[in-house]
């Protein structure tokens, strides 16, 4: 369990845990936030696979199990998601996400957005090491990235099976949330364009974006790695 900077009791609630059972090991989040958390909790996994699941979703009792029945039975597989079903407040369910299920077709879409559900795929832990696991530089569409990176060191695909229940609540949507998630995936889009896969300086690059916010163009602070900076004046320059 990865201790993302909790202010409250939960280191308290998990000492408890811990002492009850040794399996339960507690970290303290190497930065500040999900991808620096998620990616805390890989480097110190010692895993063959690591399983996604969000705190308020749900997975079918069978999930795993063939997740990773997909995952040993082809070398070449190194990322499996699922299909979800959406759920919220008065258990009201409504019609499951349809995500793309080949390698071939995963690949296409990525071009234009993310093709998983986050909370709905297993992965192999050694490939995601390989690619530099989690950018906590990219928070928002930290998955998006990961993905992309896997895509160049072994196949994805997506189970055509609902797996998966995702919660939606009230509060999940938030402007600034959507905005944040939005200019990430453009950030990663960018980069994956540029041919940049990891992020090691942070410089603050200014672009001028057109945003469907309101009326007003806004101008956005775009944060990104010192060696974009040379490529987007190499790629201007051609």
């Amino acid at each position: 369990m990865v201790n993302d900077s909790s202010t409250d009791g939960t280191i308290e609630i998990l000492q408890k845990f811990s002492n009850r059972d040794s399996r339960v090991k507690i970290l303290q989040n190497d930065g500040v936030g999900v991808g620096n958390a998620l990616q805390t909790g890989l480097l110190y996994s010692n895993a063959e696979f690591i399983v996604r699941l969000d705190a308020d979703d749900r997975m079918l009792p069978d999930r795993v199990e063939k997740q990773v029945r997909a995952l040993v039975s082809d070398n070449k597989l190194v990322l499996c998601g699922t299909q979800i079903r959406l759920f919220g407040d008065g258990e009201v369910n409504f019609s499951p996400n349809s995500y793309p299920l080949s390698h071939a077709d995963i690949c296409r879409s990525m071009q234009f957005g993310n093709a998983f559900a986050h909370p709905s795929v297993a992965f192999k832990r050694s490939s995601a090491l390989k690619v530099g696991g989690y950018c906590g530089k990219i928070d928002g569409a930290e998955d998006y990235h990961l993905w992309l990176r896997l895509s160049k060191v072994g196949e994805l695909v997506n189970l055509d099976e609902v797996l998966t229940e995702y919660r939606i609540h009230q509060n999940q949507f938030t402007k600034s949330k959507t905005l944040r998630v939005v200019l990430q995936t453009t950030k990663v889009q960018l980069l994956w364009f540029l041919g940049i896969t990891q992020i090691h300086v942070r410089v603050r690059v200014g672009l001028f974006m057109p945003l469907n916010v309101g009326v007003r163009r806004l101008r956005i602070p775009f944060y990104a790695g010192k060696t974009l900076a040379h490529s987007l004046v190499a790629w201007i320059r051609t």
